[in-house]
């Protein structure tokens, strides 16, 4: 049995969507779990409607307490073999289940991961065209996981076992309010010995929902990813080199955003922007080896490392990065 996870808060509108798609599976042996979040804008009403669709949903209601600790409640729960984090504003093809339970039982994998589309009203945007199928070894998978292209760290493309979860006692990290998600896959896929990646999309991820995190504000959860990143080297330290060099320089451009976002929202906090300053300086080196970027960026990172202001400053003037604006 797969136990289908589902998050819910404030995101009720778009449920019946998400649900609707799950409950046409091809695959039959599965339970779906909503779990309202504590909503604040009806959805938890939306979520009881949603239930009486069919006899293997069950819904739950707990106080707020962020992603991490629903899909914890899932865990803990679930009563299948298997389980899944679809979010409650996406939706996905009908062979969503049985084609990653398949892979994942008929290559012999600990893991089964799909490809997925960014969808919006007027279009969906696969993100890699060309379908490819891989049995990764450990090393592999967990290098590739921790680049910023591929599969990434999504939970609802991934289909987990949870023997291997609760044997080695995995949960997700409630401390952490971002990038959770791939913390927790680093740490399955290092119990791993093979992983399954079908290109193919079988995932929809939804564009006008908000779906799409775009970083844009200065706050806790953001300033939260700098502790995932270095709890995610924790984990590599010393076992995967390649991962680990990936990691540093996702953990660099983390922080390159978090100053230009300091600038952006007129953030007061000079105490902070020197701690972000300190901690970019450690891994700009990572940054300005990396192929990620042009030229053109491993340099502007070089004047961050000495001067965030005239860095943001540049940035205004020559447009060298993404910039989010306020409206």
């Amino acid at each position: 049995m797969i136990t289908v996870v589902v998050p819910v808060y404030n995101t009720g509108k778009w449920l019946p969507r998400a649900i609707d798609s799950l409950l046409i599976q091809t695959y039959n042996d599965y339970e779906i779990f909503i779990i309202d979040d504590g909503s604040t804008d009806g959805s938890s009403e939306i979520c009881d409607q949603q239930g009486k669709k069919s006899d293997r949903i069950k819904v739950y209601h707990k106080a707020n307490g962020g992603l991490s600790t629903v899909r914890n409640f899932g865990i803990d729960h679930a009563k299948g073999d298997y389980i899944i984090f679809p979010d409650s504003d996406d939706w996905v093809e009908p062979n969503y289940l049985e084609k990653l339970y398949n892979d994942m039982n008929q290559s012999g994998t600990d893991l089964a991961i799909c490809g997925y589309w960014r969808s919006n009203i007027k279009k969906d945007k696969h993100y890699q065209k060309k379908i490819e199928q891989m049995v990764l070894n450990r090393n592999e998978a967990i290098t590739l996981l921790v680049k910023a292209v591929g599969f990434q760290g999504y939970a609802w493309n991934k289909l987990y076992n949870l023997k291997t979860i609760r044997e080695n006692n995995l949960r997700f990290d409630e401390e952490l309010k971002a990038v959770q998600d791939l913390h927790f896959a680093v740490r399955y896929f290092s119990f791993c010995n093979k992983v399954f990646f079908d290109t193919t999309p079988l995932y929809h991820y939804s564009t006008d929902t908000g779906g799409v995190t775009t970083f844009k504000n200065f706050g806790q959860r953001e300033l939260s990813g700098i502790k995932t990143y270095e709890k995610i080297l924790e984990v590599l330290k010393g076992k995967y080199p390649d991962a680990e060099k990936e990691v540093h320089t996702s953990l660099s451009t983390w922080l390159l955003m978090l100053m230009q976002c300091y600038f952006v929202n007129n953030v007061k906090e000079p105490k902070t922007l020197r701690m972000i300053k300190r901690k970019f300086r450690r891994h700009v080196f990572y940054y300005i080896r990396s192929n990620r970027y042009s030229k053109r960026k491993r340099y502007g990172s070089s004047i961050a490392a000495i001067s965030p202001r005239l860095y943001y400053y540049l940035l205004c003037k020559y447009g060298h990065v993404t910039v989010y604006r306020k409206k």
